[in-house]
């Protein structure tokens, strides 16, 4: 979870969060290639979270200054997070006409699992301090950051769990993965009442058959309630706002203006 150790304004971040994307758009990673080849080639999704937790910051309002106060909480044995969450994408890209399947339903959920795994490890390891392009505050040299930078995710996954995802949805007829990939889940309480539910996944469109990533850029998904600024209400009901926010961030990604297509 990344720390907003020095004060950003509640309403400023807030309009950052429920923006839509986050971080500058990349171009494509090999020269010539069109993304029109999505609006006809089956896609398969998969979307994973690192770590499955919230992280909270919840900022208190003092007489001539603001306080933040930062806390993380697990829920893995609450929400098998990655195939639901994947399964929001699956909806979205339908609805815009994109020929879209999860990983889950196409291939061994197994070899899903093992290829997030590593993901996962590799996204923890590669954690860096100075990354500009994940970050809403870029300016604290001290925040940790949520992920690698983007570089990290315009490289072809070399790893065996990859290969054999890679391998079983090739057998399934599906050239093109979408692979989006956030650290955790963020629960903001900036003040007012608010309550801000986000993910900041890396999204990444692989060629499986060439073998390279042609598309990386960071997305936002995010919104916004008012709950008396309680974070503990994103966890009640089964995760019930939770997964509402994060559906409702989903849903307004506007993949077909992302690619271009």
């Amino acid at each position: 979870m990344t720390s907003l150790r020095r004060f950003v304004s509640p309403l400023g971040l807030s309009a950052a969060l429920l923006g839509g994307c986050a971080g500058p758009a990349i171009k494509p990673a090999v020269e010539g290639v069109s993304m029109s080849v999505l609006r006809s080639d089956r896609i398969a999704v998969s979307y994973s979270m690192a770590r499955k937790s919230f992280g909270y910051t919840e900022v208190m309002y003092r007489v001539l200054w603001a306080e933040k106060k930062d806390a993380n909480r697990d829920f893995s044995g609450v929400w098998n997070a990655d195939p639901e969450l994947t399964g929001y994408v699956v909806d979205r890209l339908r609805a815009q006409a994109f020929k879209a399947d999860s990983v889950y339903a196409l291939i061994d959920p197994a070899l899903v699992t093992a290829a997030n795994a590593a993901l996962a490890q590799d996204c923890i390891t590669h954690q860096v301090v100075q990354n500009p392009e994940v970050t809403f505050h870029a300016g604290d040299a001290r925040a940790a950051k949520e992920l690698p930078l983007a570089s990290h995710f315009l490289t072809y996954p070399a790893d065996p769990a990859f290969a054999a995802l890679s391998d079983a949805l090739q057998a399934k007829g599906v050239r093109y993965l979408v692979q989006m990939t956030s650290m955790d889940v963020t629960g903001l309480a900036p003040g007012y009442g608010m309550v801000i539910v986000a993910a900041s996944p890396d999204t990444r469109v692989i060629d499986l058959q060439r073998r390279q990533v042609i598309w990386n850029k960071i997305v936002q998904q995010s919104d916004l309630f008012q709950l008396g600024g309680d974070l503990r209400q994103l966890e009640v009901d089964n995760l019930a706002k939770t997964k509402e926010g994060l559906v409702n961030g989903t849903n307004k990604l506007d993949f077909a203006s992302l690619w271009g297509v």
